[in-house]
């Protein structure tokens, strides 16, 4: 055995397990090509030495860190070269990692830090990604072609100090289908919508410029050329007295947006400005007095006038959507917006009170798809909490489905059917509709978030790790949520500190976070904490058992489940 200073490169194909499924033949064989056209080849030219394949990944190492990373990035972009002709399902890319340190030489092959910094970047890089570690910047920083994007720092597994990372900017291939639009470089534009002012003397109308603005983040979201800060972000601002270029800070956004609605009687009055935080200026502004039957006319033009000003946009989109209005009934419009101001999973008396507005709305307008497609998912959440019987399942599909028939064009449509049919446990069609409604809307934070944990239990959670951080940068104060799901897909690829690092970071707690806290500290060895934290989770919900646990999660992959059914059972979750 020897010791040396080596730069370690680990890769991996994206979505290996599914294109096998999808077509064994046809996966093998073109790897196998990839791998004897461009991975061994390219190989040659940059110095490095292969030190074992693994099916779909390899280890390799280089003497000199500039070698790997231009390695790393030249063989991204071959491989996205080399996807350009391909239809989208048969696209193969990959992830990697890199980093420099201190390894054992023995008998060919290497062991250490080194290699377990690479093998733990690795499958947190996204499709089409090289992840470097702070050791391999700092030598190649001034040396190579690429950019690098700081993505701070992160305790990996097995390795007592945090590591800090950095993203090879110019290594992005093109995405395979199992990664969908989301997964890539947020838009620079970015701008943030503050919750428009209630200026009509009754403060139980906040539901209704709740609802405006709301609508108006929707529709800006939908232009790929813009980043626009999610609600739950921006609507943090309301009621206080915080200057513009503070919040332009905390939101990291170029440009904000704020507003007031008076409505009276039939009548409604809304303005809007658009400010320039990087200037210090108003860009645009205007006010619109307008009977309240004419209320998605002023959303949509408030939308295009921001984002024609911010990016110079076409305006196709926005003026095909102004032209199809959701609904003719004001009474139904108006029980929608209180069904979404008063949403609420956590009783099911709140979520009835909840799913009887969206019911209303619907009653009302049976054209109106976003009444039918909030019905179902009010209808299937009460399923999957047990307060409505499981047959409830088949009359949210029917809902889900008549959102999606009534108007194609509309996200949310796609995404309610993803959900119902995720939690029905018809995997490969949920899939397919949360691909959709990404393609429709590729920046709703909530909905990257959401697909992004719905890949860990479908068996992809590296990807799915990809567009949780994305839901993270369009929306920097992000709800507790974002960080469960992080953590649980974190657990799936066995990074278990970092896991446990993200379930410190939640600020409310619910007993359902103790769940992930022991299951890894099972996978690390922790089992005593293991156990009082169970202790503690079955003094909230005395009653809960594998068999609930069961039955309230959806993996495809029944090694999946069993890994983690496994890690709660020895934790002390009884049967």
């Amino acid at each position: 055995m020897e010791r040396r200073l080596l730069s370690i490169l680990m890769l991996d194909v994206v979505g290996y397990s599914r294109l096998v499924e999808e077509n064994e033949g046809w996966a093998l064989a073109t790897v196998k090509q990839r791998r004897q056209t461009l991975i061994e080849p390219l190989l040659a030219e940059h110095g490095g030495r292969l030190i074992r394949f693994m099916g779909d990944g390899a280890l390799i190492e280089f003497a000199s860190a500039v070698n790997a990373v231009r390695y790393a990035s030249t063989l991204q972009r071959a491989f996205a070269a080399a996807n350009t002709p391909l239809p989208e399902q048969q696209r193969i890319a990959l992830r990697i990692g890199v980093s420099l340190g201190d390894v054992v030489v023995d008998d060919g092959d290497v062991y250490g830090d080194g290699v377990n910094i690479a093998a733990r970047l690795e499958p947190l890089a996204g499709p089409g990604e090289v992840l470097v570690s702070d050791a391999v910047y700092r030598q190649v920083r001034g040396k190579v072609e690429e950019s690098f994007e700081d993505q701070g720092e992160r305790l990996l597994k097995n390795l007592n100090e945090p590591v800090r990372i950095w993203r090879v900017g110019g290594a992005a291939a093109a995405l395979p289908r199992a990664a969908e639009p989301g997964a890539g470089t947020p838009p620079h534009l970015t701008v943030a919508v503050l919750p428009f002012d209630n200026m009509s003397g009754d403060a139980e109308q906040a539901y209704f410029s709740d609802g405006i603005t709301e609508d108006i983040i929707t529709e800006l979201s939908k232009f790929r050329e813009l980043l626009v800060i999610a609600r739950n972000s921006s609507f943090q601002f309301r009621n206080r007295a915080v200057e513009v270029k503070e919040i332009a800070r905390r939101l990291d956004a170029q440009f904000i947006v704020q507003g007031s609605v008076r409505r009276v009687g039939n009548r409604v009055r809304v303005t809007a400005q658009l400010i320039d935080t990087l200037k210090g200026s108003q860009v645009w502004g205007d006010h619109y007095d307008r009977e309240l039957t004419d209320i998605f006319a002023i959303q949509n033009e408030i939308s295009q006038a921001i984002a024609v000003r911010v990016a110079g946009i076409g305006q196709g989109l926005l003026a095909k959507r102004a032209r199809e209005r959701p609904t003719t009934s004001l009474s139904a419009y108006d029980c929608y917006l209180r069904g979404v101001d008063s949403y609420s999973h956590q009783s099911a008396e709140l979520l009835e009170v909840c799913r009887s507005y969206f019911e209303s709305a619907a009653a009302l307008d049976p054209n109106f798809a976003r009444a039918w497609g909030y019905l179902a998912y009010t209808t299937m959440r009460g399923v999957i909490n047990g307060w409505r019987p499981p047959e409830d399942s088949d009359q949210a599909l029917v809902h889900a489905r008549k959102a999606m028939q009534l108007d194609p064009d509309d996200y949310y449509n796609h995404w309610d059917v993803a959900f119902v049919l995720w939690h029905r446990k018809e995997f490969s069609p949920a899939i397919e509709r949360y691909r959709r409604a990404l393609s429709l809307n590729p920046n709703d934070a909530d909905l990257l978030a959401e697909f992004g944990d719905t890949l860990a239990y479908w068996g992809e959670p590296a990807e799915g790790i990809a567009l949780m951080r994305r839901a993270m940068a369009i929306n920097p104060l992000f709800p507790d949520w974002y960080r469960w799901n992080m953590a649980f897909a974190l657990f799936m690829v066995g990074a278990h500190e970092e896991s446990q690092a993200e379930v410190a970071q939640i600020l409310n707690p619910h007993s359902n976070v103790q769940l992930i806290a022991a299951a890894n500290c099972v996978r690390l060895g922790q089992r005593e904490s293991a156990r009082q934290l169970i202790g503690a989770f079955l003094g909230q919900q005395p009653h809960y058992t594998v068999g609930m646990l069961r039955r309230r999660t959806a993996f495809r992959r029944r090694e999946d489940e069993q890994n983690w059914i496994d890690a709660l059972k020895e934790a002390g979750l009884p049967d």
